[in-house]
């Protein structure tokens, strides 16, 4: 329920205390979330999200409720055992719960990153996540939404100044992707970061595009570019 960059500068002691009154490590309850999903029960599925929301703090109930649940919702999805209306119900819900909480919690530090969909990317909460765990680390985040084009992307960082763009691909073709990515690493100024998360990132990844395989390392990244960027 912490902060990774507030964690990273406590003491032995410090430490100490926090664990002697650390959240509950009870694993999110997806099974019972699935079970309101199938049986469109939007009630008790928005009651199950917002009790994890509240017992795990918001950059665990993304990365430890949110994205598992979206991960198991498409599994079952392909699978043929769960429809599109229960999947439209979790991510309606999800959008707005993520959506809120990344309002509320926008960082202030010297890193400014912005994150988007490619063009031709509809699929945004795995981003929508990612941009809440960086604002809650600190980072300043803004969130352009889906399906950017890479000149709009370029003209965003270059009148915010920013110094990262952070991308999310889940069902943009292979080809596609390395055609947009190449765009970006020519037209984007050579100090800003290329982070891109989701389906294939590590095998996009090279020069100057970094996979961000999971939020836990999207974290140890930020930590670690916000200290490079405050020397």
């Amino acid at each position: 329920g912490y902060r990774i960059g507030r964690v990273a500068r406590l003491s032995r002691e410090e430490l100490v205390e926090c664990l002697s009154t650390a959240r509950d490590d009870t694993e999110p309850p997806l099974d019972e979330a699935l079970d309101a999903m199938h049986a469109l029960d939007g009630p008790r599925l928005e009651a199950i999200a917002y009790e994890e929301l509240d017992r795990l703090g918001p950059v665990r109930f993304a990365s430890a409720f949110a994205v598992p649940l979206l991960q198991a919702t498409g599994d079952r999805w392909v699978a043929g055992t769960l429809g599109v209306a229960s999947e439209h119900l979790a991510s309606a819900l999800l959008r707005s719960m993520l959506g809120g909480l990344l309002a509320r919690a926008q960082g202030e530090g010297v890193l400014h990153a912005v994150f988007a969909t490619p063009e031709g990317e509809v699929h945004e909460l795995g981003t929508l996540a990612a941009a809440l765990v960086a604002a809650e680390s600190g980072a300043r985040v803004t969130y352009l939404g889906i399906n950017l084009p890479a000149a709009d992307i370029v003209h965003a960082v270059d009148e915010l100044a920013a110094d990262v763009v952070a991308l999310g691909f889940t069902h943009l073709p292979v080809a596609r992707a390395r055609e947009i990515l190449a765009e970006l690493e020519l037209r984007l100024p050579a100090r800003v970061k290329i982070w891109l998360g989701g389906a294939h990132c590590e095998a996009l990844a090279g020069g100057r595009v970094e996979a961000m395989v999971d939020l836990a390392a999207l974290e140890r990244r930020l930590i670690e570019q916000s200290s490079t960027a405050s020397d």
